[in-house]
């Protein structure tokens, strides 16, 4: 935890310098800025996550039959949580739809798990047909 403060403090350097010092400018700099987090989060296990909901949530007894199912994949899979769950803390950029959109749908993503707001059928309903 102490090295990601130290960091942060690259942040406070780019606002001094006014690289990023408006809302414009960070949104223009959004994409790499989240690329850059994101493959931090990658290389140390989603340990941010894990500070605080390893313990607490992960349990997959008491998980949904979709969420322990997708959990155990996941594992399985060498997966971290950021490889899954971008966007849960932070709005998604923009760009991420253009550049991993398609890969997603491939993958056999639900729709539901990026766009809260669209109805998707209960899990069961998924797996009889």
């Amino acid at each position: 935890m102490t090295l990601r403060k130290v960091r942060a403090t690259n942040e406070l350097f780019f606002a001094f310098t006014g690289a990023i010092n408006t809302r414009e400018k960070f949104l223009a700099k959004r994409w790499s800025l989240a690329q850059k987090v994101w493959k931090t989060m990658a290389e140390t296990d989603s340990r941010e996550c894990r500070n605080c909901h390893i313990n607490r949530s992960m349990n997959l007894n008491e998980q949904s039959d979709v969420a322990r199912h997708r959990h155990a994949f996941a594992v399985q899979q060498g997966e971290t949580c950021i490889g899954c769950h971008k966007g849960i803390a932070h709005e998604l950029p923009e760009e991420f739809l253009d550049a991993d959109h398609e890969r997603i749908e491939k993958e056999g993503v639900p729709c539901g798990n990026c766009h809260q707001d669209l109805w998707q059928p209960p899990a069961e309903d998924l797996t009889s047909g």
